[in-house]
C-alpha cells in the first residue's frame, strides 16, 4: 500500500464559498483542529467548518469518519478502551484503530471523534460500512444505544470545529501507524 501524505477534508469557510481542500497529516489535523477551536472561543463569526467527504464526480471520496454522541453513558474513556485495547483489556475481535478525541461543551457528555481509515473510502456505502462496524463493536461492549448521532451517517455533512479540545490522539504519531491502525473500509461488508 503506497503511503498517502496525510488526511484530507473540506473546509468550508464562508456561508457561499466552494469548500478547499485540505491535506495535513493527521497529528497535524489533530493540531489544526484544537487551533481553530481557539480561535472560535475568540471570533465566533468566522468558525470554520468541514466535512469528512470530498466530491469526486458523482462519488464521495473520504479518509475519516466524523462520529458525535449524544445524551448516552458512553464516555471517550469507554470508546478509548473499546477501540484502543491494551494488552490487559484486549477483547477477541477488536483491534486497535487511529482516531482523535474531542470532548464538546455541552453537560450531557456528548463528544466527537475523528476516525481514520487505512485508505480512501471511496463511496458513500463504504461510509455506511464504518457506521456499521463501529455500532455493531460498541452494541458487542455493553452499548446498544451508543448514543451516536445519526447525521454521522451523512459523509457530506458540514461540522463546526467548535469542540471543547482535543482529549486524546490514539496511533497517529507516525503516518505508519495509520497504515497500521487506520480502519480498512475495504473489508467491511457494503450492504
Amino acid at each position: 500500500m503506497e503511503e498517502r501524505e496525510g488526511v484530507s477534508c473540506a473546509v468550508h469557510s464562508g456561508k457561499r464559498d466552494k469548500p478547499k481542500l485540505k491535506t495535513l497529516p493527521p497529528v497535524k489535523f489533530a493540531k489544526w483542529v484544537e487551533r481553530e477551536h481557539k480561535e472560535f472561543l475568540h471570533n465566533e463569526k468566522d468558525m470554520t467548518r468541514i466535512s469528512a467527504g470530498i466530491e469526486q464526480g458523482e462519488n464521495v471520496s473520504a479518509d475519516f469518519v466524523i462520529l458525535d454522541f449524544y445524551g448516552s453513558c458512553l464516555t471517550p474513556d469507554d470508546f478509548v478502551k473499546i477501540f484502543n485495547p491494551t494488552r490487559k483489556n484486549k477483547q477477541k475481535g477488536i483491534i486497535k484503530h487511529s482516531f482523535v478525541v474531542c470532548s464538546n461543551y455541552s453537560p450531557s457528555g456528548s463528544f466527537r471523534v475523528y476516525l481514520f481509515m487505512k485508505a480512501r473510502i471511496a463511496s458513500e456505502k463504504q461510509y455506511h460500512a464504518v457506521l456499521n462496524y463501529v455500532v455493531s463493536v460498541l452494541a458487542k461492549n455493553g452499548y446498544p444505544d451508543s448514543g451516536l448521532d445519526p447525521r454521522s451517517g451523512d459523509p457530506m455533512r458540514v461540522c463546526t470545529l467548535y469542540t471543547g479540545g482535543v482529549v486524546g490522539i490514539f496511533n497517529l504519531k507516525k503516518s505508519r501507524e495509520l497504515e497500521r491502525y487506520g480502519l480498512d473500509a475495504s473489508i467491511l461488508s457494503c450492504e
